[in-house]
């Protein structure tokens, strides 16, 4: 592959950024702020929801991380697209799977297609 791009006035090494914070990554002595690692979408929750602004019923609101990585780190804004994502991927399962559960008789997704 031929990379062909105009030099850099002021070259800089690569760093990669997970919700505005460098990213450092460490393997036994070598350490890193380029490999971002491991980016689960619970971390996309909002990291300054408070405890009155959590609903019981709400899976999002009652995660409990397993591990660092799963942590919320993102704002209302990366949640609400998480929301998004992740409800699109549900619309298009319950259709591809034609599951009866989710579908009314004309196929719409039930609580979501008008």
């Amino acid at each position: 592959v031929v990379a062909d791009a105009p030099a850099l006035d002021e070259p800089f090494p690569p760093k990669a950024l997970r919700f505005g914070k460098s990213v450092e990554t460490r393997d036994g002595d070598a350490i890193s702020d380029f490999n971002e690692g491991n980016d689960p979408p619970a971390a996309w929750r909002d990291a300054n929801k408070s405890d009155a602004d959590k609903r019981a019923d709400d899976p999002y609101d009652q995660y409990k991380a397993k591990n660092e990585d799963s942590v919320a780190r993102g704002t209302a804004a990366t949640e609400a697209g998480q929301r998004y994502e992740d409800r699109a991927l549900m619309r298009m399962e319950a259709r591809r799977t034609l599951n009866t559960e989710w579908l009314d008789g004309d196929g719409h997704v039930i609580g979501e297609d008008g």
